[in-house]
């Protein structure tokens, strides 16, 4: 579960984007993170991610406050609980598509033997298992969307942040990579999206608009 009590935050010289938000994601929810272009929705999955500190409130991930935890332990939560679904895929072009999936290895300090029967499993399901040994520079802008929901998910995080998942994506890539998603939240994760696609939308539980907070 992931918990945000009065999140607020504000960049240097800006006004604040958040005014005391209260979000739950429960594991086997999908909430979606909608609202303007400007409004804030990419930094708040990064407050939640764990990425930036909020200014104002806390957030608390499986039941533990991250408020007073120094970096190393907030790393060592975003690379054992967390997963991050990039909208540019944010592939490394220097490694093969399977070493990018088991990325995670590198950040938990295992081997990325470790991580292959499950990437693959991952890489089957959405398409690009054939895939594997290319570099990033070899796939459409389709199937490294689908590459980076791999990546997300081969850790079997317990909270998934996504942002913009869809965007420019075809329709059966969108919905190849939203099954993903759902298939998350079956497994137990919270699935936070950030998003204005209607097709995104409809498929979660519920929405949290920013515009309205």
């Amino acid at each position: 579960m992931i918990v945000g009590d009065g999140v607020g935050f504000a960049y240097p010289d800006s006004a604040e984007l958040f005014g005391g938000l209260d979000l739950k994601v429960a594991p086997g929810e999908v909430v979606a993170l909608t609202g303007a272009s400007g409004r804030g929705k990419s930094t708040l999955l990064y407050v939640f991610g764990l990425l930036l500190r909020p200014g104002a409130g806390r957030i608390t991930i499986d039941g533990r406050s991250t408020t007073e935890l120094d970096d190393a332990e907030l790393s060592w939560l975003r690379a054992n609980r967390m997963g991050f679904v990039f909208q540019d895929a944010a592939l490394d072009p220097t490694r093969t598509v399977l070493d990018n999936v088991t990325e995670v290895a590198v950040y938990r300090g295992q081997p990325r033997a470790t991580f292959i029967d499950r990437a693959q499993e991952l890489l089957e399901q959405t398409g690009v298992q054939l895939r594997a040994g290319a570099r990033p520079t070899q796939v459409s802008g389709g199937q490294a969307a689908r590459i980076g929901l791999c990546r997300a998910l081969v850790g079997d995080p317990s909270v998934v942040l996504a942002d913009e998942p869809t965007g420019n994506l075809d329709l059966v890539s969108a919905g190849q990579v939203l099954d993903g998603l759902a298939a998350a939240a079956r497994g137990g994760a919270s699935v936070l999206i950030a998003t204005h696609d209607p097709r995104v939308i409809e498929r979660c539980h519920h929405a949290v608009d920013l515009d309205r907070s």
